[in-house]
């Protein structure tokens, strides 16, 4: 569930007189570069500067006697002569960019880590090095040192999207990027189901990713190595990429393909074997202000969203009429502490006229300290109430102890708090709220066994207060509101956590309840579809499992890989974001199969279906569907602000 994700990220604090944790890690948001060993500098040139048609450019990112290759203004491949070229790597040097490189080098410093000093090589920029536990050349950069735009009719990609390499020790390799970094999985997959031969890895705070290579014999010859130790560069088209290549000099056999992760892909080889993969990607920047020589057809949905809000969102939603809902990341200052976030809450209409709800920084709750970002929105079915989930963190005392919450805020949409009770407009432990369809009764969830693992049912009318629960004393994993009904999906779990978990139909006032299923796993993703009649959730990190409300011996499974997903108004299909909740991944139709009756003790088949891109195939930290179907709403890596676009298969 969301919650689980963000609680980690509430508070950002900055004492004056203490300090509570380590200096958190500095944003980490894409490729700079990559350097590669070549033999001859003459017939890497022919490929890279005419094949490729990159510009060449006299001073690289990271200061060296390579030549560089201009890809944009904050991105480009080097080349260095190899005299005796090896069957090892001839992919050298990865560079990547963080928002303070002399602030990561300390946080590697402080947990144990050695990078190398830190050099200034240009005015304006920082950098170090430091190598990953199987000594995969990194350089980290920050920089303010502007660099001009260089372009070419002949420039066949702007973006260069990944770069990967053999990977021996793929735990070692996820202590250092996962655990110490917080790269996080985007897809993974092979050339046969349910086997692991590539990993992306998405960098934390944008859209870029590292691939790993597995499964690479120790032995491996130099061409199978220039393979797997390759770089990726995103085209909008990729037909168009090959005509241009080939209008450029290239000769190649190599045809487009369509790869096992959906997208369409097309390999070239450097004289060297080094691999450069042209992959049917492009860059958020690329796509929207139009520098990508995009089709015609396609750059014009691109290029002019319907609708777009340009303010650090940290979540929105659609009301039933097309209307949204966001909150603004807002840094409130006090004597005693720096920088606490209060978010704002804003209405956009749909002709774009806004209103806001709630000023952050005049936001107070008693005379305690707290720090709160705004999680989720939820509507009521009348489009006039909406409740606001929020990630509280409370400081106690003096000590600086602190207590971390969730609550939720009702206001109608004049921006009018509306009280529960005549009281406040807060509900206090109430997580994932929704309203009944009396507009009227929220219900919501209760933390039973703490941190955030098992939840207990609870509703309050605005009216009177909280409504005593019949099934009090059961304990929940999860929750899916039935549209148009009082009942709800719900994954059940045992408060010993012994048991497996159970799918569940209970309606919330009375003691009713049909057990439907019970599960062999439960990995999150709960979500019932707007008809009412099917349910959804992941089983696993792959697998996801689709039910009959009415008839739950019909079921269907699809290997599609964990990510958040939303229904298609028709229930025939998912939009999927293949990436976990908060984190950036791309955007892909899945249809879902038909549902069939399985035995009891049967195996249930598992279907793949093949991804359809959704823009481009462009990377999004969040998105919403429109009520209506007709658009979609993204929220951009990095700035996080929001586009509207039409939405269509």
């Amino acid at each position: 569930m969301r919650r689980a994700f963000m609680f980690a990220m509430i508070l950002i604090l900055s004492l004056a007189t203490a300090t509570f944790a380590p200096a958190p890690r500095p944003a980490i948001t894409g490729l700079c570069f990559v350097r590669l060993k070549v033999t001859s500098l003459d017939t890497a040139d022919k490929f890279y500067g005419d094949y490729l048609g990159l510009p060449r450019f006299n001073q690289c990112w990271a200061a060296s006697t390579g030549t560089c290759y201009f890809i944009t203004p904050y991105q480009d491949v080097e080349i260095l002569t190899s005299d005796t070229p090896q069957t090892n790597h001839m992919l050298e040097t990865i560079g990547v960019w963080t928002e303070d490189a002399g602030a990561l080098r300390n946080y590697f410093l402080a947990r144990g880590l050695k990078p190398g000093d830190l050099a200034s090589p240009y005015k304006g920029e920082q950098q170090f090095e430091i190598a990953d536990p199987e000594e995969h050349h990194l350089i980290f950069l920050s920089s303010r040192r502007p660099r001009s735009l260089l372009d070419s009719r002949m420039q066949i990609s702007h973006h260069m999207i990944h770069a990967g390499f053999v990977v021996s020790d793929r735990a070692a390799e996820d202590r250092f990027y996962k655990g110490i970094l917080g790269f996080h999985v985007y897809w993974h997959g092979g050339m046969k189901d349910g086997q692991d031969n590539w990993v992306d890895m998405q960098v934390p705070d944008g859209a870029d990713w590292i691939e790993y290579m597995l499964n690479v014999p120790a032995n491996a010859d130099r061409h199978t190595l220039g393979v797997m130790n390759h770089i990726a560069l995103g085209v909008p088209d990729i037909h168009t990429a090959e005509k241009q290549l080939r209008a450029n000099g290239w000769s190649g056999t190599e045809q487009p393909k369509i790869g096992r992760d959906g997208k369409w892909q097309l390999n070239l080889y450097d004289p060297d074997d080094t691999r450069v993969e042209f992959m049917e990607f492009t860059s958020l920047v690329c796509a929207v202000v139009g520098c990508c020589s995009l089709p015609p057809a396609k750059a014009q949905n691109l290029d002019k969203p319907l609708q777009s809000i340009d303010e650090d969102i940290t979540a929105f939603a659609y009301a039933p009429d097309g209307r949204i809902a966001y909150s603004v990341y807002r840094r409130v200052k006090t004597k005693v502490y720096d920088a606490l976030e209060h978010d704002d809450i804003w209405i956009q209409d749909t002709g774009g006229k806004r209103r806001r709800l709630l000023e952050g920084q005049k936001y107070t709750r008693g005379a305690q300290t707290f720090s709160y970002l705004i999680d989720s929105f939820r509507w009521s079915p009348n489009g006039h109430l909406l409740l606001a989930q929020l990630l509280t963190t409370t400081v106690l005392d003096d000590s600086g102890k602190t207590e971390d919450s969730f609550q939720t805020m009702v206001y109608d949409d004049s921006g009018r708090e509306v009280r529960i009770n005549k009281g406040e407009n807060v509900i206090l432990d109430a997580a994932d709220p929704f309203f009944l369809p009396d507009n009227a009764t929220i219900a919501a969830l209760s933390e039973a066994v703490k941190p955030r693992q098992l939840f207990s049912l609870k509703s309050t009318r605005i009216d009177i207060g909280p409504v005593k629960s019949p099934h009090d004393g059961r304990t929940f994993r999860d929750v899916g509101p039935i549209p148009g009904t009082v009942s709800i999906a719900a994954i059940e779990q045992d408060r010993a956590m012994n048991g497996p978990p159970r799918l569940q139909h209970l309606d919330l006032f009375t003691d009713n309840d049909k057990e439907l299923a019970t599960l062999e796993n439960y990995e999150g993703g709960l979500s019932v579809s707007p008809s009412g009649k099917k349910v959804a959730y992941f089983i696993d990190k792959e697998i996801l499992e689709v039910r009959d409300l009415t008839a739950p011996n019909r079921v269907a499974r699809l290997r599609v890989g964990l990510g958040v997903y939303r229904w298609a108004s028709d229930d025939s299909r998912i939009v999927l974001k293949r990436a976990l909740e908060k984190k950036s991944g791309d955007l892909v139709w899945i249809d879902l199969p038909a549902l069939a009756s399985v035995p009891a003790n049967h195996e249930i088949p598992i279907a793949q279906p093949t991804p359809i891109p959704i823009l481009h195939g462009l990377s999004f930290r969040d998105f919403a569907i429109s009520p209506d179907g007709h658009s979609i709403a993204v929220i951009i890596p990095g700035k996080r602000n929001l586009l509207v676009f039409p939405l269509s298969r």
